[in-house]
């Protein structure tokens, strides 16, 4: 699938993009340009490859509506665009709608569909950017912009690891089997 097409009901372009955000794959998504504009409008058009009117506001023929008689076609409210959209480029955008704040670092499972992370209070495999749980009612921590979360540091007993590698050379070298 080299470049895949969405046509999404308007309401939902919105959520559709910050679904496609994680997977970072280009695609071209129909969007109408509705005034006042939507939120995502302004950035979407800042990072957009290539864009190709498909109809203007008020022309027949964009869309077709179903009636007693079969098709016939209506004026579109809006002005209908193709947007060649790749994710590469919306790191920023993603971060500064979708993403505002950091969450707790959680790990990440295999799952179909959708990224997803392990809560950590009952192992239910959750979206990668939960806030509550859907098993549990388990609130992932958030941290603002500029603070990391913190993570587990692992303290290694070297002198410990050295002492042990040692005496296994040593067994080993002892055994009758050693070549």
């Amino acid at each position: 699938m080299s470049n895949p097409h969405v046509f999404p009901p308007f309401g939902l372009i919105g959520p559709i993009l910050r679904f496609s955000v994680p997977f970072k794959f280009p695609f071209t998504i129909v969007i109408p340009e509705i005034v006042p504009h939507s939120y995502w409008w302004p950035e979407l058009m800042a990072h957009c490859g290539r864009k190709l009117c498909i109809a203007k506001r008020g022309e027949k023929g964009a869309l077709l509506s179903q009636s007693r008689s079969g098709f016939r076609p209506v004026p579109f409210p809006a002005t209908l665009w193709a947007v060649r959209v790749s994710l590469f480029d919306l790191d920023d955008f993603a971060k500064k709608f979708f993403f505002p704040f950091t969450s707790q670092s959680l790990p990440r499972v295999p799952r179909l569909f959708a990224p997803a992370v392990v809560c950590p209070k009952c192992d239910y495999p959750n979206d990668e950017t939960f806030h509550f749980c859907q098993q549990c009612d388990y609130r992932r921590r958030t941290f603002r912009d500029g603070h990391v979360s913190p993570q587990k540091k692992l303290q290694l007993d070297e002198d410990g690891i050295t002492q042990h590698v040692q005496e296994l050379v040593r067994q080993r070298s002892s055994s009758r089997y050693a070549t």
